[in-house]
């Protein structure tokens, strides 16, 4: 009985030798590797049930180039993946029972294990399967390793298996470096880091921080370049900064285990420049009219300077304005009128540059609905190099995009409603698209005239039919027998006509429209009447006209969606008043009469 105990406590000394020993080697190996997650932490084998690899008193360890550490086997012990200990860089040789271990290339484990009670087990791909990998963006363990005395064992569940057990890495925090600062500014600077490991999983957000006081947080100022998915080193602009001030700045990386910095640097900003003044001149590089821009302004190295217009109107015969350079060949930097850039530490020339190919629009003009509309469109075709500008010359039309551009390009427009509900008249307008104007027309539904002696008259349309063009005309002889037209002509165009349809349009006098009028059309100085015409006797000051596109009142004669149609109120019986030049012959011819009379009488003739 004192034997078998005191061999018992031997075999618990060593017992507690060997797990001592194997905690040790464990923590060594763990302080580089990576771990496994303590939830998901288990594979099956068919034969012999359960693999653990974080068990109490052993762990796994991943290396970028190997695995070490033990697995417990609920049925079959301690399994070893690998025989050496020593963390960093390894590669095994599974050579013999001294040099062996599992492997890890990339994504990929190969090598084998070894079970103290069931033998080798392979890491790598068979016949059957591809081995183990372990996939970076959520480190989970998959597909199979083959034990030669107890066969597969799986690394991952499915729902075929009624099972949720995998084995996974453990989440862990993304390791980053700092490196100095360059590009150093009065106000901006560029930080300089590297992710030299990502993490499991990999960063959401990584940058740099920066403060006047050393370790910076990402709780003071911060870039933040977003997720990163790879390693590597990387660069973000600081800006914002004070002149002649010394921040410390870190890089960081943020995961879900949290964030990870690097090393605090510092570095000082550049003092206030010297306000020494340079200035921006314009060359016309061979224009052969028109001035270039002046630029009244002095800059101070790194201010801002905007790229002035043409607004001395350069021209060059046979080319076209396609923006400036720096260099007379166009061969430095292209600047837009608009554009800005930072004052270098001299005077700066830029030279006009010429293309030979001429701007073109199309359409050249476009007529519109009188509802407010927008995404209306223009082509710009323009040689490679030659720069535009498109500018609306009217409140009510809008350059919505377009507004510049170099070479082919689209201007987009919109335009305000010309149907308020009061009459409005038709309504023209431009864009100026380089040295082209394109021409906009927008109706109305309900016009008033302003001018001549239609003053005041109003005229309507209902339906999609609509004004583009209204106007009053002095009317001119000769007039058909006994007739005035006081009101003169009225003068109008429609579009939008369903073609060869017929439009009826209401008409508003200034007063009632004398019983007998007749409405005539007028064409090259003849009056004709009219007879698809209603109200023109019913007393009061209203009168509807019915036109047909192509037929009866369209003066074109052609079925092509518009009516033309200059006509106007003819008044039967109406007297002309004799003119001044009538009144002047009248009284003339009475002076010389009464003066013939008196002559006479002198003579005694009478």
């Amino acid at each position: 009985m004192k034997s078998m105990t005191t061999s018992c406590r031997t075999v618990f000394r060593r017992l507690a030798v060997a797990t001592v020993t194997l905690c040790i080697c464990l923590w060594a190996g763990l302080a580089l590797g990576q771990g496994i997650d303590p939830t998901h932490r288990f594979a099956w084998s068919e034969n012999t049930g359960w693999q653990n690899f974080k068990s109490t008193h052993g762990e796994v360890s991943v290396y970028a180039t190997h695995l070490e550490g033990h697995v417990w086997g609920e049925n079959i012990g301690w399994i070893r993946l690998g025989s050496y200990t020593g963390g960093g860089t390894h590669t095994y040789g599974n050579t013999n029972q001294t040099n062996f271990g599992v492997n890890r290339t990339g994504n990929q484990l190969s090598g084998y294990a070894w079970g103290e009670n069931i033998g080798w087990i392979s890491f790598g791909s068979s016949v059957h399967h591809a081995g183990v990998q372990i996939d970076p963006a959520t480190g989970d363990f998959s597909g199979f390793a083959w034990g030669e005395n107890i066969g597969w064992i799986k690394f991952a569940g499915t729902a075929v298996d009624s099972t949720a057990y995998k084995v996974k890495l453990a989440d862990t925090a993304p390791t980053v470096t700092t490196q100095a600062a360059t590009s150093v500014t009065t106000s901006t600077a560029t930080g300089n880091g590297n992710i030299t490991n990502l993490g499991l999983p990999n960063p959401t957000a990584h940058g740099v921080c920066w403060s006047t006081t050393a370790n910076p947080t990402t709780a003071d100022s911060k870039t933040d370049k977003g997720a990163a998915a790879a390693t590597g080193a990387f660069t973000s602009s600081m800006t914002g900064l004070t002149a002649g001030t010394t921040y410390h700045y870190r890089a960081y990386a943020t995961n879900t285990v949290g964030t990870s910095y690097g090393e605090n640097w510092e570095f000082t900003t550049s003092s206030t420049p010297s306000p020494t003044p340079h200035s921006v001149l314009y060359n016309g590089n061979g224009n052969t009219g028109g001035t270039v821009p002046a630029d009244p302004n002095t800059y101070a190295e790194t201010a801002m300077v905007t790229v002035l217009d043409n607004t001395g109107n350069l021209v060059k015969t046979g080319s076209v304005f396609a923006g400036w350079n720096s260099q007379t060949n166009g061969g430095g930097a292209q600047y837009a009128p608009g554009t800005t850039f930072s004052m270098p530490a001299d005077n700066v020339t830029l030279y006009a540059q010429w293309s030979s190919s001429a701007v073109t629009i199309t359409p050249t003009e476009k007529e519109h609905a009188p509802e407010a509309t927008n995404g209306q469109t223009v082509t710009v075709t323009a040689g490679a190099g030659a720069s535009w500008t498109a500018t609306s010359n009217n409140d009510w039309i809008t350059v919505t995009g377009g507004a510049s551009g170099t070479g082919d390009g689209t201007v987009t427009y919109s335009l305000d409603s010309n149907d308020t509900g009061s009459p409005s008249m038709p309504r023209t307008g431009t864009i100026s698209i380089a040295d082209k104007t394109f021409i906009v027309t927008q109706g109305t539904y309900h016009w008033q005239l302003t001018q001549g002696p239609g003053t005041g008259c109003q005229g309507e349309i209902s339906g999609g039919p609509y004004f583009v063009e209204a106007a009053s005309l002095a009317a001119s002889a000769p007039f058909p027998d006994d007739t005035a037209f006081p009101w003169g002509l009225i003068d109008f165009k429609i579009v939008n006509v369903p073609s060869g349809g017929t439009v009826t349009l209401t008409v508003t006098m200034t007063s009632n429209i004398p019983a007998g009028s007749i409405f005539y059309k007028y064409d090259s100085g003849t009056y004709t009447p009219y007879e698809n015409v209603a109200g023109l006797d019913d007393g009061d000051n209203l009168f509807s006209i019915t036109l047909t596109d192509g037929g009866a009142g369209d003066q074109d004669g052609q079925v092509n969606g518009e009516i033309v149609d200059p006509g106007g109120i003819g008044v039967r019986g109406a007297q002309p008043i004799p003119t001044l030049s009538e009144w002047g012959m009248i009284i003339l011819a009475c002076i010389l009469a009464g003066l013939t009379l008196w002559r006479m009488r002198r003579q005694g003739l009478v």
